[in-house]
């Protein structure tokens, strides 16, 4: 077997293998930053990126180096067969580069790891503010504003906010499926079954804390 076609064989072969991989890609990168950050003697270089990545959180990827080569989606990610634009962004960049430094920003001056892979949905995440003191009136105008967003920038913003909102509240989030999300989210087939997942799961998980404190009071 040769290199180019080892290589090739690596490639997803299908646009939900690419999706897959992306949030493989971006749960490992996480967790690595997470190992050197969440621990009483953290490394220089784990505080570092997450510097970056916390400053870059309101830009595009490609316009800052360093950032870059944190958020970088090798060729590899891609199918074979897809061409890649020149002068922009791919989805997949675009996914990557806004559950990176979105996670930085969640992480910040938290010891306790905030990436959980395999644990809250997005959607379940921002319900549980609800548990945390937040009114759910005030919870539900935050969540339905980012589920009204047009555009991936209008996104992003409603997203910051409501991350900044776990952080205060030391909940953490499955980046892996916020990155699986981030990409759906911008195919036109797809937008819309990442909202009612989102949906779905802050509804499920109101309803069940709801029974919980009903229980706790009888």
């Amino acid at each position: 077997m040769t290199s180019e076609t080892s290589v090739e064989d690596t490639r997803p072969k299908t646009w939900a293998q690419e999706r897959d991989k992306l949030a493989q890609l971006v749960s490992g990168r996480i967790i690595g930053i997470q190992k050197g950050y969440c621990r009483v003697d953290q490394t220089s270089a784990s505080k570092a990126v997450l510097a970056q990545l916390r400053r870059a959180v309101i830009s595009h990827g490609g316009q800052f180096g360093a950032v870059y080569q944190k958020t970088f989606v090798p060729e590899t990610y891609y199918r074979a067969d897809k061409k890649l634009p020149d002068t922009e962004m791919t989805s997949a960049e675009r996914a990557v580069h806004a559950a990176m430094t979105l996670y930085a920003v969640h992480q910040q001056s938290l010891y306790e790891p905030m990436h959980d892979n395999g644990g809250n949905r997005p959607g379940a995440a921002f319900a549980l503010l609800r548990s945390e003191g937040m009114s759910e009136q005030a919870v539900r105008r935050r969540f339905d504003s980012l589920l009204m967003a047009g555009n991936f920038a209008e996104l992003s913003q409603h997203l910051r906010t409501l991350v900044r909102l776990l952080r205060d509240s030391s909940i953490s989030m499955d980046y892996g499926r916020l990155t699986r999300d981030l990409y759906e989210w911008q195919f036109d087939f797809a937008a819309t079954g990442v909202r009612i997942q989102w949906s779905r799961d802050f509804e499920n998980t109101l309803f069940q804390n709801a029974d919980d404190e009903k229980e706790d009071t009888e």
